[in-house]
């Protein structure tokens, strides 16, 4: 080797300058007048010779190459970086398929061994230096350039989410979602109102140019989603769902203005025209079954609310609702106009079927209900001499007395 000549150890630095002077132009010409089979020849003995070279290098070695490449790379001239650059292009161009895919393997390869081998303070430094450069790029790149990476990295997205088995895909999202709840935590409200102002956007653009087959796949998927999870859902999981919808339906309605909201009522009676238009006989049963178990729910509810705001009426603890209830001048105005009325009113009784309510019918001058005058069987069917006389109410049934109450809720309500 030429390190243990002892006669080269003596040259100064002139002297070795111009020996690797005359060395390299003995080699440019003897590349000049070498064929183009000798040139393939010499390049493959190089080129496997790197090969096992970095292959039997230590990692600290690996490194220490790549950081001595990379400081030549950044103290070499401007020509000389150019000109470096456009043989690798060109190079890159001329190679065949095969090359470049166990090209690419190696690099993957080494790749896993340098990271595999790198401590936490140089990957973080690692990771740091490639999102500046990253960001640089990217401010750097037109229109162009960004559609074609744009296409690029979707096409390679593409090709690895088809070759991903099924523990990937769920290590995948696990990930993902990992690394979405960490950025969201941290986000502020700034950055959260500019996200989803962006989310907007995006959405708005992509639903303006979708087709009625793809909508129609969409709310397909979206229907089959949310039955899934309404599926799995427990009753305090729904019940705080709906007081959420609820909450966030009275605040975009108290915001929106009468224009908005003539439009709203107009989609929402368009919708149902078109739901009742299409409905089966079987859905219509079903829709009209839960109307009669909603309003029977409503009354019973309505009842035991104007019962207590009666049996609390002079109650100052009463429950805020009652109170509400007992000062809104309106009901109260209403309520009075409904006694007054039904004070009015003459309550007689049938001497004999002994039935009694507001406003029956007699026969004149006489004290005998007209089912009972036209009765002329003897004895009368709804008579005492008949059995059908039940007697006093007894005080299980006295609670249907508040039916009456019901009646007062209902007309000051919706009158």
């Amino acid at each position: 080797m030429e390190l243990d000549n002892p006669n080269l150890k003596k040259e100064s630095a002139n002297e070795k300058r111009a020996r690797l002077d005359k060395r390299n132009q003995r080699a440019q010409e003897l590349r000049r007048a070498e064929t183009e089979q000798e040139r393939q020849a010499r390049l493959k003995k190089r080129n496997e010779k790197g090969r096992a070279k970095r292959k039997a290098e230590s990692p600290l070695e690996t490194g220490q190459r790549l950081k001595n490449r990379k400081i030549d790379e950044t103290n070499e001239s401007q020509e000389h970086k150019e000109v470096r650059l456009e043989h690798k292009r060109s190079k890159l161009a001329q190679e065949s398929l095969d090359r470049r895919a166990a090209r690419l393997n190696e690099m993957r390869i080494q790749q896993k061994h340098r990271l595999a081998v790198e401590s936490q303070e140089n990957r973080s430094a690692r990771l740091q230096n490639m999102r500046i450069l990253q960001k640089e790029h990217l401010a750097n790149e037109t229109g162009d350039d960004r559609a074609a990476r744009l296409e690029r990295l979707s096409v390679l997205k593409d090709e690895r989410l088809a070759k991903e088995t099924p523990e990937e895909k769920a290590a995948r999202l696990k990930y993902q979602s990992t690394l979405q709840e960490k950025k969201l935590a941290k986000e502020t409200s700034d950055e959260r109102a500019a996200r989803l102002k962006h989310q907007n956007n995006l959405q708005e653009k992509k639903l303006a140019k979708e087709t009625s087959d793809e909508r129609a796949a969409r709310l397909k998927h979206q229907n089959n989603l949310q039955g899934k999870k309404l599926a799995k859902e427990t009753s305090d999981e729904r019940a705080a769902r709906l007081k959420h919808q609820n909450n966030l339906q009275e605040n975009k309605m108290a915001k929106e203005t009468s224009d908005e909201r003539a439009v709203r009522l107009k989609r929402q009676c368009a919708f149902k025209e078109n739901a009742l238009a299409n409905e089966t006989p079987k859905q219509k049963s079903a829709r009209l079954q839960n109307m009669s178990v909603y309003k029977r729910q409503f009354a019973q509810d309505a009842v035991l609310k104007v019962v207590n705001a009666e049996h609390l009426h002079n109650n100052e603890t009463a429950p805020l609702i009652h109170q509400a209830i007992l000062k809104d001048k309106v009901v109260k105005e209403k309520m009075d106009k409904f006694h007054h009325g039904m004070s009015s009113i003459e309550s007689t009784i049938c001497i004999v079927c002994s039935e009694k309510f507001p406003g029956t019918k007699m026969a004149s001058l006489s004290t005998t209900c007209i089912r009972c005058y036209r009765d002329k069987a003897n004895p009368k069917l709804y008579s005492s001499e008949n059995n059908m006389n039940p007697g006093a109410v007894p005080n299980e049934l006295q609670v249907c007395d508040i039916n009456w109450n019901f009646l007062l809720y209902y007309r000051t309500k919706t009158r």
